[in-house]
């Protein structure tokens, strides 16, 4: 089975892709291919949102463990040191029931893609709610993993 064809070479070349897991996989949990609009804001060092540092992308593929997201330009999207500009931890806003809901993500990795775009993958740091201390910790942490499920739901019911 083929996941993709692409024509190239004003249509005188196929390119055919498979998908297959590698090796080196991690992730254990199903993706979703998507084609979603996000909102990501970076945490500065001290864990909190830098709401004029917030930005645009698109989610390419989402799982209950993280989220891959296409970002245009390096700037604001690095990984790895901590000063100028670089980011290792996100949240990653999700709409359910017309509401914002944002979800904590660290920045794992970093690809430029080309064409001034690169990809992030994030992995979600999402507790159990049993995990949480407080009734307003266990409510924040059940309405988090029910805007995923809900994401979840969505995608697969649209690429099915």
């Amino acid at each position: 089975f083929l996941d993709e064809v692409t024509w190239a070479d004003g249509g005188r070349r196929v390119c055919l892709a498979i998908e297959k897991e590698s090796p080196d996989e991690r992730r254990r949990e199903h993706r979703v291919h998507a084609a979603e609009p996000i909102r990501a804001v970076p945490l500065d060092g001290d864990g909190k949102v830098d709401w004029d540092r917030a930005f645009d992308a698109l989610a390419t593929n989402v799982s209950t463990g993280g989220i891959r997201i296409l970002k245009q330009s390096l700037a604001g999207a690095s990984s790895g040191s901590a000063g100028g500009g670089a980011v290792q931890r996100l949240v990653i806003e999700l709409k359910t029931d017309g509401k914002s809901v944002y979800v904590p993500a660290e920045v794992c990795h970093l690809e430029p893609v080309g064409g001034g775009m690169v990809q992030i993958g994030c992995r979600f740091n999402l507790a159990e709610p049993e995990d949480a201390r407080t009734p307003k910790q266990i409510a924040k942490r059940e309405q988090q993993n029910r805007a995923l499920e809900d994401l979840l739901d969505r995608l697969t019911t649209t690429h099915d």
